[in-house]
């Protein structure tokens, strides 16, 4: 539980984080508010009052935290206020006996966000992603905290459970959903776009003024202690965002669930519509992903695969695109006839209506293939026919990812376009649309990538060629494995997973001297004395395998246990420094 006193108490909320470490791996960050079930809440009303079975937000200040949280070894709760203002923090943890065995599962927590997401309106949904994860586990609940951009109502969208859903190929596109549901309130446990309060054990919606009040909140609940969702190998979970304004909407989901060790969920690496709207300058190379290192750079190219050997490319320039005079990525003549991509519509009808191919919903871009034309009075770059938004990968992207994301088309009569993902040269998904058909498509899929993998997502002109297919519309995520460093064993100097002779000597050749965990500071006093020498001691032994595969009480050598014991009986008799 946790009670906390603050002059801004709706920002230390939001921008104090609780951590959680089990067992060496973190399996929880997420800010206070989301955490205990609270959301968002205002300068009149920071608390959002409610209780269910496992979370109580009191009138009392004191937000309170009942999920069991089992580990093996080691446990660690730390709160990481990255505000720039100090407050006072009262937390209490309570602590019981768990005999840990091939069921037990550790807590997670995990917490996503996006602000001003664009709505489509009348013009359909968009799924947003609550919880991606690989490995073995139970989902066991969620809080959905969103701001309201009008006063239309915002939650006729289903949820989309998806369990085991990937292939043996990797792909999980082909997957229909193992559980759809009727709507947004039916699944926190209400109707009609009812604002008021309550609270259950297992549904709560502690406030609701976003359900009829343009910039209004809402906030609501559902843990599932009598439904939970087992999965053995994949799980994701997605809402879709069905609200009947075109408007912009805050989102917020924080999801509870247990894993065996190993589990974790994704993150963001890479969102190729919100990372467009960092920044236009490619002086650097390119625009910086979501995690920071990688990048997007946008291309022509001579064919639909731009790493094949004789595929010519040539960068997009930044500048005035398309016939409705907006701004994007493009290459060509007169800013029509070309390779472009936007975050608005490109291309007005030959009435000049700008708004016949639609608007871009979450986070989609609006690209347009080259080439040539039937009839119009423009020249194409027939050489250059492709669109291309290439995302490469950085070092702390690699591994296990998941590309997911969607295409959608406005064709009329003798359009045509086709949609293809490469993967370091290697066609992942295809998807193409002729004459009025090309529905909306749906992609995802993993695969393993390394620093500097290429991902490559091309549109063409498909069997027409015909340079006025209207607008395609362009959704891209890019998710990797959460990792978190595993907690050093105490005594563990070299950090081989060990503690041993290695170590001591690590620690004698330091004593009394200034210095780090590499040194043998195990307490982190900036020190190297007596006091670290106990830890090791304490922790002799640890990782070091026996003949049956467990932890050894291997005795040190007899130069290191003697110097040990020198060392105990300074810490003994007070005399160190």
């Amino acid at each position: 539980w946790l009670d906390v006193r603050a002059d801004d108490e709706v920002a230390a909320l939001k921008d104090t984080y609780v951590e959680l470490t089990f067992d060496g791996q973190r399996t929880a960050r997420v800010p206070i508010g989301q955490f205990f079930g609270n959301g968002d809440g205002t300068v009149d009303a920071p608390l959002n009052v409610f209780e269910d079975l496992y979370r109580t937000v009191g009138s009392n200040d004191i937000l309170t935290s009942r999920w069991v949280m089992p580990y093996q070894r080691s446990a660690r709760v730390r709160l990481v206020n990255e505000g720039s203002q100090g407050f006072i923090v009262t937390l209490g943890v309570d602590s019981g006996q768990w005999t840990w065995d091939a069921d037990s599962m550790h807590f997670h927590a995990n917490f996503r966000e996006e602000t001003g997401v664009n709505t489509r309106g009348g013009n359909g949904t968009t799924d947003f992603r609550y919880l991606t994860v690989r490995g073995r586990g139970v989902y066991v609940g969620d809080t959905l905290s969103m701001k309201n951009g009008s006063s239309s109502w915002w939650g006729e969208g289903d949820e989309k459970v998806y369990v085991d859903y990937i292939d043996a190929n990797g792909a999980g596109h082909h997957a229909r959903p193992d559980h759809i549901g009727t709507g947004s309130e039916d699944y926190y446990g209400y109707a009609w776009a009812h604002a008021d309060t309550f609270n259950t054990a297992f549904i709560a919606q502690p406030t609701g003024t976003g359900n009829n009040t343009a910039g209004g909140r809402t906030v609501n609940s559902r843990v599932r202690a009598l439904d939970g969702v087992p999965f053995n190998e994949s799980f994701k979970f997605d809402l879709e965002m069905w609200h009947w304004a075109e408007t912009q909407v805050d989102y917020g989901a924080t999801t509870y669930w247990y894993g065996r060790p190993g589990a974790s969920a994704m993150r963001v690496a890479a969102d190729l519509g919100a990372d467009y709207q960092t920044g236009h300058d490619f002086s650097g190379g390119g625009i910086a992903d979501t995690a920071g290192d990688g990048q997007w750079v946008y291309l022509s190219s001579s064919a639909a695969n731009p790493s094949a050997p004789a595929a010519q490319t040539a960068p997009l320039a930044y500048g005035v695109v398309g016939g409705a005079s907006n701004y994007g990525y493009g290459g060509g003549q007169n800013g029509h006839n070309l390779a472009a991509i936007s975050d608005q519509y490109l291309f007005a009808d030959a009435s000049g209506n700008i708004g016949v191919q639609g608007q871009p919903g979450y986070h989609e871009l609006a690209m347009h293939p080259g080439g040539m034309v039937w009839s119009g009075g423009f020249e194409g770059d027939a050489d250059m026919p492709y669109a291309v938004a290439r995302w490469i990968a950085g070092a702390s992207s690699t591994g296990l990812a998941n590309v997911n994301g969607s295409v959608r088309n406005f064709i009329n009569t003798n359009d045509s376009v086709d949609f293809h993902i490469f993967v370091d040269g290697t066609l992942k998904f295809f998807s193409e649309g002729i004459i009025g058909t090309m529905p909306e498509a749906y992609f995802d899929f993993d695969v393993i990538i390394d620093e500097g993998s290429v991902i490559d997502f091309v549109l063409g002109n498909g069997g027409f060629g015909n340079l006025f297919g209207d607008e395609t519309w362009l959704r891209a995520i890019i998710l990797v494995l959460e990792t978190s460093m595993p907690e050093p064993i105490p005594g563990d100097a070299d950090g081989d997973g060990r503690v041993d002779d290695l170590d001591a000597k690590a620690l004698a050749a330091n004593w009394g001297q200034t210095g780090g965990w590499a040194q043998g500071d195990f307490n982190n006093d900036g020190l190297i004395n007596a006091l670290d020498a106990s830890i090791l001691a304490a922790h002799w032994g640890h990782g070091i395998p026996t003949e049956q595969g467990n932890p050894s009480t291997a005795v040190p050598e007899p130069t290191v246990l003697a110097m040990l014991a020198f060392y105990l009986v300074l810490l003994a008799g007070g005399r160190w420094r």
